[in-house]
């Protein structure tokens, strides 16, 4: 195997706060690099090296460089996704309510504003219930999956970061990937309520807010 005790992998989905994660880890003296394997960055370093050489000559360097690193699971087939899983070391988190997640990440791609912390939109958005709809029941598949891959993994969740045991469950995260929380104030500074995303209610979002629960609720009836 290859990964070596001081290595980790943050393994997640899309809007399952795994940015604010690595700030945390960051603060708390475990640098990593944020997703090697996306190809849309504009300077993607590692992206390249997988395409020509592959997973493993990739994760070699990424572990000779960095303490570990954060990773989109969309960003790689399901072979590649279960060859990190095995060797590394893994906090794998996700987001209990994917309908938020769905939701969310269906705006940002239509504003393309990934940030959701304190945006205010200038206008409502439109979202396809359909598309919506697919991508929950996309998510929840890769979710289950993932899950029974993930042997030895630490699992942590959205909910659990900014829920009142937060403190607590970053700091099992981080001594799991070989670390412990240093800057106390900080950590607590980026778990702030405040801090979650998209914390106006989707109603006031979302222009077709109605059509999309109606959609939502008569799929899950049938």
């Amino acid at each position: 195997m290859l990964k070596h005790q001081s290595n980790f992998m943050i393994f997640a989905h899309p809007r399952s706060g795994s940015s604010q994660l690595q700030k945390i880890f960051t603060i708390n003296g475990l640098n990593s690099i944020y997703e090697p394997f996306n190809s849309d960055i504009k300077v993607a370093k590692y992206y390249p090296i997988f395409v020509e050489k592959g997973i493993k000559e990739s994760l070699r360097l990424i572990q000779q460089e960095a303490l570990g690193f954060k990773h989109i699971w969309q960003h790689l087939d399901y072979l590649n996704n279960d060859f990190l899983l095995t060797n590394v070391p893994t906090i794998f988190l996700w987001r209990e309510n994917t309908v938020d997640v769905a939701i969310s990440y269906w705006i940002a791609l239509q504003t393309r504003v990934w940030n959701g912390i304190g945006v205010k939109y200038s206008s409502k958005i439109v979202l396809s219930p359909h598309r919506i709809s697919a991508y929950i029941d996309e998510l929840t598949q890769e979710l289950e999956r993932y899950k029974r891959k993930a042997v030895g993994a630490f699992h942590l969740t959205y909910e659990q970061i900014f829920g009142q045991d937060g403190l607590d469950r970053v700091e099992a995260a981080l001594q799991f990937a070989g670390g412990h929380i240093k800057n106390l104030e900080e950590t607590r500074l980026l778990l702030k309520p405040e801090l979650r995303q998209n914390q106006n209610p989707w109603s006031e979002v979302v222009n077709n807010w109605d059509d999309l629960i109606a959609h939502l609720s008569k799929k899950k009836l049938n």
